[in-house]
């Protein structure tokens, strides 16, 4: 757009005669060009050069950018909800060739033709069809496929009706495959193993024995009250794990010198019961008891069996970790001498440490207590208890 060449160079003069920066600003501000948008139905007009002098001043090319973002947004919803509305329709027309009608008047179709994989075919029996993967039902007749149709023909009411049968999912197999080894382990822990245990018994061990009434058959640590501390010796013996808590001797055991397999009495498993059960061990010296004016020699000598058949007989409590005359307790039951007494309280009550100290030392009588594993966890009828025994 071009202007007059008079107006132009009164305006040079103007600026350059006048240094007032207010008269350089009203004279800009008043020859600056008035734009507006031309409208669409304006019929296009060769380029020419007249000046546009409008004074509406309407034009704002913020507004005209909103204007034509909205009309692109609005074309764009109106392409979508038509194309969505394309797919409703497809899908639709596709859904509407796999419904099934299963209403009474309509018993005699065939559900052989609508047994689609992926959909869940309900018959009068409450059986259902289900499968993984969407396809268009086909008929079948006589194992051939002649094609694919919506609606399958009609069938009698007396044809038997067969649904397939679910597809096999391979998520489902990875389940069965990972629950197979929890299966093999729990089969494992009573699947037989050979060891060897250091056992001053005879085993398997008896647990809640119920003697004779005759007498015959007593419980060994009833009829002996030293055969729960020093049993009959401690030897190194070769067992098979039967995997139930039991013990089957094959080498090296005591039953290969005559002796019978061990008793426990149901009263005696019942004491060692408590004090595993005990949560919180507190011992008090036992009355009438104390070290310095206590016979030793004469406890450590009712430990030496006397003549055969002659029943050995307690004078004195004795420590239930050690072979040695105990002179605390606690109201379980729980009997410790001086030293273990001592590691009580170093170890917090804990037996298990106790236990391995004695033994790691080795003080006294060869270490602990034959049937000191009897009243730590996870001992021998427990794990029988687990395994279904008769032990409460």
């Amino acid at each position: 757009m071009t202007t007059d060449p008079d107006l132009s160079l009164a305006t040079a003069k103007e600026l350059f005669l006048d240094k007032s920066r207010k008269a350089i600003r009203e004279l800009v501000k008043s020859e600056r060009y008035q734009l507006r948008a031309r409208s669409r139905s304006m019929e296009r007009l060769p380029q020419s050069s007249w000046e546009d002098k409008d004074d509406s001043e309407d034009y704002d090319p913020e507004m005209e950018k909103k204007k034509s973002q909205r009309k692109r947004k609005r074309a764009m919803s109106d392409d979508g909800a038509s194309s969505s509305a394309k797919k409703v329709a497809l899908s639709e027309e596709y859904l509407s060739a796999l419904s099934v009608s299963l209403s009474q008047e309509d018993e005699g179709q065939d559900l052989n033709a609508l047994a689609v994989t992926g959909c869940s075919v309900h018959a009068e029996d409450n059986s259902t069809a289900e499968a993984m993967d969407l396809e268009p039902p086909a008929l079948k007749n006589e194992g051939n496929d002649v094609g694919r149709q919506s609606t399958p023909p009609p069938q009698s009411a007396s044809e038997d009706i067969e649904i397939s049968t679910p597809a096999v999912n391979a998520r489902t197999i990875e389940a069965e495959g990972a629950a197979k080894p929890e299966t093999e382990e729990v089969e494992d822990a009573r699947v037989p193993k050979t060891l060897e245990i250091s056992t001053s018994f005879v085993h398997p061990i008896e647990f809640n024995h119920l003697p004779n009434e005759d007498g015959s058959d007593p419980c060994h640590f009833c009829s002996d009250f030293a055969y729960g501390i020093v049993g009959l010796g401690k030897r190194t013996v070769e067992v098979v794990d039967l995997g139930d808590g039991r013990y089957d001797e094959i080498r090296n055991g005591h039953s290969q010198t005559g002796h019978q397999a061990t008793r426990m009495c149901s009263n005696c498993v019942q004491r060692r019961l408590r004090v595993v059960k005990c949560l919180s061990h507190q011992f008090v010296p036992i009355q009438g008891l104390t070290a310095e004016s206590f016979d030793f020699r004469a406890a450590y000598d009712s430990l030496v069996p006397g003549i055969i058949g002659q029943k050995r007989s307690a004078k004195n409590p004795w420590c239930s970790l050690c072979p040695t005359p105990g002179f605390f307790q606690c109201r379980c039951g729980l009997i410790l001498c001086e030293t273990c007494e001592i590691m009580a309280r170093v170890f917090d009550s804990d037996l298990g440490k106790i236990v391995a100290r004695i033994e790691a030392e080795a003080r006294d009588l060869e270490g602990t207590r034959a049937d000191v594993e009897f009243i730590l966890p996870g001992n021998q009828w427990e794990k029988q208890h687990a395994f279904g025994s008769d032990i409460t």
